[in-house]
Formats: C-alpha cells, structure tokens, sequence
C-alpha cells in the first residue's frame, strides 16, 4: 500500500512549462506545490482507492456498482477520490456532496482542492507536450473547481488572473 499518494505523484515530477500554451493561474497552482501540499498537513487522511474515475466504476448488477482496479490503494486527503471522480465527469461532485452531508465535512474542501488543481496541472502539461488535445472545458472546469475552494477560505484556490 502507497503512502501519501498525492505528495509521492508531485515529488516525481518537476514540469517544464517553457513554451506551453497555459492559463497562468493553472501553471501558478503547480508551482505553489509544496506550500498547496504543506496544507494537508491538517486534513484527515484516508483509504483511498487512488485512481478513482467512470472507468473504474462498473454497473455488475441494476442495483450495484462494483469499484475495480485498486492497484493505486493508499492513503490520501480527505477528498481526493472525489477528485479524482469529478476530473473524469468535469461535474461539481464537491457541492453535492457537501450538500448531502448537510454542509458538515469542510475537512474534505482542502483535500479535494489541492488534488484536483495538482492532478489537473499536471495532465494538462502531459497532455501539451505530447500534443494530445486537452478536453473541451477542462481548464475552464478546473479553474472553477479551484475558485470555489478559495470561496470556502481553505487557501487552497486558485490564484487570481493576473491583469
């Protein structure tokens, strides 16, 4: 089982962003990695599947979805699954789901913010320098989901647009 998986993935990667087409508040949340990362020193850690997205989900019976692939099991912020999911579905999973809890679980904004800002920055770099096209509103989801954060006062936002 992998340790903090979130700090382990970021560690790895110095990213090159000279000549990458890149919103700025995009590339200025990578560069902010370890202060973003320094943040969850507070959030709860838990199990976490770790590479949860639609792929990973499998209806195997009307009633029943069955969560395969847990080869990435470790331990993760608070949120980071949900994360992860919304990535994949570029839905806001965060409001719902704090409204399902009836608004308690702030814990999970922190997680949630910091995973998604970072995984995206660096798909999205991975995704430019291997000419591979970046999804229709991808960056325009991501940036949203990070606004929110910084709305929740977690300091886990993204920066402002500069200009």
């Amino acid at each position: 089982m992998a340790g903090h998986q979130l700090a382990q993935r970021v560690a790895a990667k110095d990213l090159d962003w000279t000549g990458i087409d890149v919103d700025e508040r995009l590339r200025g949340y990578w560069e902010r990695r370890d202060e973003l990362l320094a943040r969850l020193d507070s959030v709860p850690f838990v199990l976490s599947h770790g590479d949860f997205h639609l792929g990973h989900l499998v209806a195997t019976d009307p009633d029943v979805t069955t969560v395969i692939d847990w080869a990435n099991l470790g331990m993760s912020p608070l949120g980071a699954d949900l994360a992860h999911l919304a990535l994949s579905t570029r839905q806001d999973l965060l409001s719902n789901y704090l409204r399902g809890l009836g608004g308690a679980m702030e814990d999970v904004v922190p997680g949630y913010a910091v995973t998604l800002g970072l995984t995206a920055a660096s798909r999205f770099h991975w995704m430019r320098t291997r000419s591979v096209d970046v999804p229709e509103g991808y960056v325009d989801f991501v940036l949203g989901q990070l606004g929110r954060a910084s709305i929740r006062r977690t300091g886990c936002g993204a920066p402002n647009k500069a200009g």
